[in-house]
């Protein structure tokens, strides 16, 4: 576990944690995140290109989201246009421009690149955007819904409906991605979603959903009242599940007015006894957990959008 993961109690109304493990099979960890609850700024991303490439790429891109993640261009941003879309944007642009620099300035960085997935939590509402295969899941009581899209060749087979989605998570084309930082054009995915009370927000790296299904994923994360066990523990599993990539995932849980957070850094955690099914064998659901499409939950506003063209009218600094 990484010792620099951060946890808080903000005004906002959230808890989060956050924390990175090399895993069992890899030599160096390329997954860079940043966790800043005082913000409600959230960040995962997962480097390539071997050597150091990797790890260059993933710090640069946490590097420059949060640079530009500020509070006075969230605020700014969402006063004028109501969204993050064009501030995300300018974020991913910048970040890719960093790593195009680098390895153009380095030849052993060559062909460097980095997945991304970003929320940022503001009036009870999650803000999200990726590029690559890191993901985002709301996780909602026995409910669980990914919010992402991730960018590969095996997602897009699914989608277009030649493998099914059980299919993808072991295609061998399941780690071709076809967007990613370092690369143009740019085509980050975005969504907007609403946070009740005692939701789980969870972004992770591939090394995370690549080990455990997604429901365990969502079980875990709902059956820890503090965020830092369940980061915890969500890292040992993928690591006893042979933790054949790094791992990274942030927690954060929404919180009700009625919470009060002393008691619940004091509240004893519960043990869960889980039977991880076989690799192959995921159906989605186990016990009372069902997946479902949380755009049946909001309005048409909020529902998931590909970026069209955008007019930038200001840069932020």
């Amino acid at each position: 576990m990484d010792p620099s993961r951060r946890v808080g109690p903000v005004p906002k109304g959230i808890v989060a944690a956050g924390g990175s493990d090399v895993g069992r099979e890899r030599e160096q960890n390329e997954d860079a995140y940043l966790c800043d609850a005082d913000r409600g700024v959230f960040v995962v991303a997962d480097g390539m290109g071997g050597e150091a490439a990797g790890e260059v790429a993933s710090a640069l891109a946490v590097e420059v989201l949060g640079r530009v993640l500020t509070e006075d261009n969230i605020a700014r941003w969402l006063s004028r246009e109501g969204n993050l879309r064009s501030l995300f944007l300018e974020a991913i642009r910048q970040a890719n421009d960093a790593v195009i620099a680098g390895w153009q300035a380095r030849r052993e960085l060559f062909g460097m690149g980095s997945t991304v997935v970003a929320a940022v939590y503001r009036h009870g509402r999650a803000h999200v955007c990726n590029l690559g295969d890191s993901r985002a899941y709301l996780v909602r009581q026995n409910r669980w819904a990914q919010l992402t899209r991730d960018h590969s060749i095996a997602a897009e087979l699914a989608e277009t409906g030649q493998i099914t989605p059980e299919e993808a998570r072991t295609h061998r084309l399941r780690n071709q991605l076809t967007r990613s930082l370092g690369q143009k054009p740019l085509e980050p995915y975005f969504c907007e979603a609403e946070l009740q009370p005692g939701d789980r927000l969870v972004l992770c790296s591939d090394g995370l959903w690549d080990m455990l299904p997604d429901h365990v994923i969502a079980q875990i994360a709902a059956a820890y009242e503090a965020p830092e066990m369940a980061v915890r523990e969500l890292i040992d599993l993928a690591n006893d599940a042979g933790g054949y990539d790094n791992i990274s995932v942030i927690v954060v849980k929404a919180l009700g007015d009625a919470e009060n957070l002393a008691s619940l850094a004091a509240e004893p955690i519960t043990a869960v006894e889980l039977q991880l099914p076989a690799r192959g064998d995921e159906t989605g659901q186990v016990g009372t957990n069902e997946q479902w499409s949380f755009e049946e939950d909001l309005p048409r506003s909020s529902r998931k959008t590909e970026p069209g063209p955008q007019k930038q009218e200001e840069e932020p600094g």
